[in-house]
């Protein structure tokens, strides 16, 4: 039972910092345009 729950936890940990991720670079894009840069990927 503590092996799955440790299980869980890490993979709940691993969405938390991929969405993280995606939030730290949708804000660094906005940055990024409000300065007039074009950015694309």
């Amino acid at each position: 039972m503590l092996a799955t729950d440790r299980k869980k936890n890490g993979i709940f940990l691993q969405h938390k910092q991929i969405k993280n991720q995606k939030i730290a670079r949708q804000s660094e894009r906005v940055l990024l345009s409000k300065k007039g840069f074009a950015y694309s990927k």
